[in-house]
């Protein structure tokens, strides 16, 4: 399976609703920004300065910006743009002053999606300006777009579906005319043609650029993927988790793309299809005594932090085996006018204390409840098993180094939640909430 999206009905958990969510295989990184989805007036800005060391790519994923990708020809000036949020390749742009304080742009995607800007400094546009708009250029090309705010001083007409026809209109044309819902704006095409020829040499060469990036930084295996506070347990050892418990139609969202919250998530995930019940998974490192009932009241207090009208909460007595221990807490508040419902897991393995939670809204608490309730159990068993056989090998009952089991033995299962020590060179987080990026 692959959701693309988790519900954002939810509302206890409000990073964790636009995450895309992965399965069996890595999430493909993300697609460079097209122009409709980034400001026009970045085109201006000059490309990166020769020799500027392209941006680092954490965990091979992220393909760096181009070292230099500056454009002038034709009177028309501009290069490679990067996307502002990660610092990826975005696009190629160009853009010409014209008389009247007014700019005209044009946009170039790595899949060569078109697209023509008009940018005004004195416009002071906002979200709800948007409205029809309508290319003419000459007699030869006369389409209607919508023309979308970006910016307070610029709008956007996407034309990805006319990319072709639009691009060689202008390359040969000698006057456009371009109708926003800020009034009509004429400009002549001196130099576009060498213009809209650099733009696209930029981007064939950006593309091939990507390729080679992509070639030489394979996705990683999802499965090894750790959790997004940069340790602990890996995507791989979650699934194995939830499936073992029984829940059905799980969707792990890629941890890279989860960013530190106040809850401090390191995993998320989605249970069933239809989006009613979404699961989060918090981590620390643990100490050499058993403190789950201080872990989960410390915990519980940093949700209430974030959703504290109407809050209720409680819990149970922990079960404690030896070194390992689980204990089971319910929770309700109203968010955003909505009554929400969580029910958690608190466990307690070799190397960390982990909060697991599932979480609905009020009129689907029992399905929250049944999930937790069912990865509650299967950890509980999981974790008697272990200490079990480790009592076993304490008392020399355990078998010789070597030997097979009996026929029709099978090996002691692994702990619920597998050691997982910190990634290398990080630091696991403090237990206090932060916002860190």
């Amino acid at each position: 399976m692959n959701l693309s999206i988790l519900r954002a009905g939810v509302a206890l958990l409000p990073l964790l609703f636009a995450a895309p969510a992965i399965a069996q295989q890595a999430a493909p990184p993300a697609p460079p920004a097209k122009p409709a989805e980034a400001p026009a007036a970045p085109a201006a800005q000059p490309a990166p300065a020769q020799g500027q060391p392209a941006q680092a790519a954490p965990q091979g994923q992220q393909v760096p910006l181009p070292k230099e990708f500056k454009i002038d020809a034709g009177g028309w000036k501009g290069g490679a743009v990067p996307n502002p949020s990660n610092g990826q390749f975005a696009y190629c742009g160009i853009q010409k002053p014209y008389d009247g304080n007014q700019l005209l742009s044009f946009q170039m995607a790595p899949d060569y999606a078109f697209n023509v800007a008009v940018i005004r400094k004195d416009w002071g546009l906002k979200e709800g300006d948007k409205g029809q708009g309508r290319i003419r250029v000459d007699g030869s090309f006369d389409k209607s777009f919508e023309a979308l705010p970006v910016n307070p001083e610029a709008f956007v007409l996407p034309a990805a579906a006319q990319s072709g026809d639009l691009f060689q209109a202008l390359a040969k044309g000698n006057k456009a005319i371009v109708t926003t819902p800020k009034g009509e704006y004429t400009f002549a095409l001196t130099g576009t043609g060498a213009g809209l020829g650099a733009l696209k040499s930029c981007i064939d060469a950006a593309r091939k650029l990507l390729t080679q990036a992509r070639a030489n930084n394979p996705p990683a295996d999802p499965r090894t993927l750790i959790g997004a506070q940069g340790f602990g347990m890996p995507v791989g050892a979650l699934q194995d988790i939830l499936v073992g418990a029984g829940l059905k139609d799980v969707g792990i969202a890629d941890p890279r793309k989860l960013p530190r919250d106040p809850l401090q998530i390191n995993q998320a995930w989605q249970v069933g299809t239809d989006g009613k019940v979404v699961g989060g998974l918090h981590q620390e490192p643990r100490g050499d005594a058993v403190e789950i009932d201080q872990f989960a009241k410390r915990y519980l207090e940093i949700m209430k932090s974030v959703c504290g009208t109407d809050w209720q909460s409680s819990d149970q007595p922990a079960v404690i085996e030896g070194p390992y221990a689980v204990k089971r807490a319910e929770l309700s508040c109203t968010m955003n006018q909505q009554k929400i419902a969580a029910s958690l897991v608190f466990t307690l393995d070799d190397n960390y204390y982990s909060a697991f939670f599932h979480q609905a809204l009020q009129t689907d608490k029992a399905l929250a409840d049944d999930a937790s309730g069912k990865l509650a159990t299967f950890i509980q068993t999981q974790m008697a098993a272990v200490e079990a056989e480790r009592q076993k090998q304490e008392n020399g009952q355990a078998a010789p180094q070597g030997t097979a089991p009996d026929a029709g033995q099978t090996a002691p299962a692994a702990p619920a939640a597998p050691a997982t020590p910190p990634a290398e060179g990080t630091q696991p987080p403090a237990a206090a909430p932060g916002s860190g990026g």
